[in-house]
């Protein structure tokens, strides 16, 4: 495989220019001319219009020349590309310390090492250290991108209010949603799952409290808009049979929604990571964290030691696949005075609140039970902010206060 050509076209497909961007990828990577023209080509685009180019952009430019087909996620072919390079740079540097080494000359092969060495960490090597001076051309590329964009930078998850206030769910955060028992946090993950992939996405939903059929129902209530007690008892109305088959039929096209329960096989980080490995979702929802396994030696089920290990690797598995975690755990009622939440709420383990990049806590409403607040507990980016949801599970809604509309129900009379 032309491993250069590969990252272009793939670049191309998925408008990742930005991506090649932040991996330091320059026109020194690509030995072909050709590949190096198609490069320096993207980079001028991608400088000129603010965002990446795509195929269309592509084909307008090079007319005769054919994009080839990638099945792998762009970060595949970067780290094949790197590798080349840093191939490349070693066996130069050796090139170049064998006539000294010849000639006995150790001093001036030493420097040619150095000097290459030095070539190879700036270039291929993964370093987060950064020259606030030196990169303020990168930084204003950004902020422009993200003026001339103004919708959200990360995926949805399903309330307007909380998109706002947290710009969505980004690439390498591990985002947790904690709640007491009974307190809907399923629900509620849930309804993020499916505004996940409304939006576009390709989602993995892990559950370690209930069965894939438990929460395919809970899924096929929300999305459809039915009754989730009917549906259990498969007693739905006759308006809702059409609302569930009609939903059906307008998601047999959506990217992959996919289910995972293996209570004997997927309880670990480890066996979690090879099922998002194997297919790549844009984003992975956890119900359950609290119930995983530890991977660490003489760490009791349950215990601080155990937890802790598990949210570390959670937050490592987003960082490295550059996708969003969402898990849910619980609170402790004992902690939670009144019903209401705080970071010391959090059942078992501090790492919970530590390794969170945002911390969203569901509560119930005194005296009310078709209301809760969704409430951000905590965040790296973005202020708290409380939302009340209002809860119809007879109608398989929930939704901002706000956004709710009491005019008649959608209309049914037409057969599917």
């Amino acid at each position: 495989m032309d491993i250069e050509f590969a990252v272009l076209c793939k670049a191309l497909e998925v408008r990742g220019f930005d991506q090649l961007v932040e991996s330091r990828i320059t026109h020194g990577f690509f030995m072909d001319p050709d590949n190096a023209a198609v490069f320096d080509w993207a980079h001028s685009h991608w400088e000129r219009y603010g965002e990446s180019p795509g195929e269309e952009a592509f084909r307008h430019e090079y007319p005769a020349d054919q994009l080839i087909e990638t099945q792998e996620p762009l970060s595949y072919y970067i780290d094949e590309l790197r590798a080349q390079r840093k191939y490349a740079l070693v066996t130069g540097m050796l090139d170049q310390v064998k006539d000294p080494l010849k000639e006995g000359d150790t001093d001036v092969a030493i420097k040619i090492m150095a000097a290459g060495l030095e070539a190879l960490h700036v270039e291929v090597v993964d370093l987060h250290n950064v020259d606030a001076n030196r990169t303020q051309a990168d930084r204003w590329a950004h902020y422009k991108y993200i003026g001339s964009n103004p919708g959200l930078m990360g995926i949805p998850t399903g309330f307007p209010s909380m998109d706002q206030a947290t710009a969505g769910l980004q690439k390498q955060q591990l985002v947790t949603l904690v709640g007491l028992q009974k307190a809907f946090k399923s629900m509620l993950l849930m309804q993020m799952n499916i505004a996940a992939n409304n939006a576009g996405h390709r989602t993995l939903f892990a559950s370690f409290e209930m069965t894939n059929q438990e929460q395919l129902t809970r899924h096929d209530a929300l999305r459809a808009g039915v009754s989730l007690g009917r549906l259990q008892r498969g007693r739905l109305e006759e308006w809702e049979w059409k609302k569930l088959r009609r939903m059906h039929h307008a998601t047999e096209d959506s990217p992959p929604m996919v289910y995972v329960h293996d209570p004997a096989g997927t309880t670990t980080v480890s066996a979690l990571a090879a099922q998002i490995r194997k297919e790549r979702p844009d984003v992975a929802f956890v119900d359950g964290t609290y119930l995983m396994d530890a991977e660490v030696e003489r760490a009791d089920p349950g215990s601080a030691q155990a937890l802790t290990s598990i949210t570390r690797s959670l937050k490592r598995l987003a960082q490295l696949l550059e996708i969003p975690i969402v898990q849910t755990t619980q609170a402790l009622s004992w902690k939670a005075r009144g019903g209401k939440l705080s970071l010391d709420s959090i059942g078992y383990s501090s790492s919970f609140a530590q390794d969170s990049d945002v911390i969203f806590g569901v509560e119930e409403i005194k005296d009310n039970d078709h209301e809760i607040k969704l409430r951000i507990l905590a965040s790296r980016n973005c202020p708290r902010h409380d939302v009340v949801l209002a809860l119809d599970l007879d109608h398989g809604s929930i939704m901002e206060t706000e956004e709710i509309d009491y005019g008649a129900d959608d209309d049914l009379d037409e057969e599917e």
